[in-house]
């Protein structure tokens, strides 16, 4: 399969929560009609991640993988809701200087989309689904890459990656400003002869290569997962659970060295992670914040206490995030 590709160079980077108590309660009954301008309108975070859009993005649900497209206009991020919980993807869009309420993505309601990502153009939304896919798919033993393009009536109809890439049970893609499109590729729980593990594969005259395990630098015999990528390849961030993790999965950061080569991988520490367990990096194209999900609950002042049944940080998961400039002192301990 041949994949046209819209893509254009853009010029552009714990857990001590700050949001507690009485203000956390307040943020979370903000109503989204009044926001409006970058980012949903939210303040900027500073070093230490913070809850995003409380009551609005991050509730008392369960929510995650928070992705923003390239010119900072569109959200999509997933809510699971209802009892059992279900998986819901949504979109939010800024018209006319403000945002619009989250709107179920129409092409998830009979196959709800488990991970996904904006190409670095904007123009693709790329995703993990269960939706039927030739042979490979039946039963729905498995999980496919798909893309779906964004055009000026709405979304066009959802498109499966190559075989090359889909023969696999593949989740959480990432693609960089090239079309080389990063993924893990799902094995649970790890054994002696396969773990999950981080892949790519290029994209060479319009074809996807085989794909090749990304270096043993980033993967281990555990599991290492979710990764990001940035867009000129120059760090990957990913997950893991691996000895010397605080629990439940944590984000670690490799950065590319002047030869190219992945460096060693950097643990990112009680700043970013917790023994909640921490995935699904993003940091926006425009380099300035780094998101993440976690099921951390906040920490309280004593006396303080956050409603289990209404605000977010009650330990299901909340979208994070953090001034990307947090990557850079990471790259420092590489060198």
């Amino acid at each position: 399969m041949k994949l046209k590709l819209l893509l254009v160079i853009l010029v552009g980077p714990w857990l001590a929560v700050p949001v507690q108590g009485e203000e956390l309660a307040d943020k979370a009954h903000q109503d989204f009609t009044e926001f409006k301008g970058p980012y949903l309108g939210q303040k900027p975070p500073g070093l230490k991640p913070e809850i995003f859009a409380a009551g609005i993005i991050s509730t008392a649900e369960s929510e995650g993988c928070a992705v923003f497209s390239a010119d900072g206009r569109s959200l999509v991020f997933t809510r699971f809701v209802g009892d059992p919980p279900q998986r819901k993807n949504f979109v939010m869009r800024e018209k006319n200087g403000r945002w619009n309420e989250p709107r179920e993505l129409p092409f998830t309601a009979e196959f709800p989309i488990a991970d996904f990502t904006y190409s670095p153009d904007g123009q693709l939304l790329l995703f993990t689904s269960r939706r039927p896919l030739g042979d490979f798919s039946k039963g729905n033993e498995k999980r496919g890459l798909w893309f779906v393009e964004k055009t000026g009536a709405g979304w066009a109809e959802p498109v499966p990656f190559s075989d090359v890439i889909n023969r696999r049970d593949v989740l959480y893609p990432s693609m960089t400003l090239d079309g080389s499109l990063y993924f893990m590729d799902w094995h649970w729980p790890p054994s002696e002869n396969r773990s999950t593990d981080i892949y790519v594969s290029r994209l060479v005259n319009g074809e996807y290569t085989e794909p090749e395990r990304v270096s043993d630098k980033i993967n281990t015999p555990f599991h290492d997962f979710d990764p990001f990528v940035a867009p000129d390849e120059s760090y990957l961030i990913f997950s893991s659970i691996r000895p010397g993790d605080l629990g439940n999965g944590d984000l670690y950061i490799s950065f590319r060295d002047t030869s190219g080569s992945w460096g060693e991988a950097i643990h990112m520490g009680p700043e970013i992670n917790s023994t909640a367990g921490e995935n699904r990096a993003f940091v926006t194209l425009d380099g300035k914040h780094f998101f993440f999900t976690s099921n951390k609950a906040v920490n309280l002042e004593p006396g303080e206490t956050v409603d289990t049944q209404n605000l977010p940080g009650n330990g299901s998961r909340d979208v994070y995030w953090v001034d990307a400039a947090v990557l850079e002192q990471f790259r420092q301990r590489q060198e």
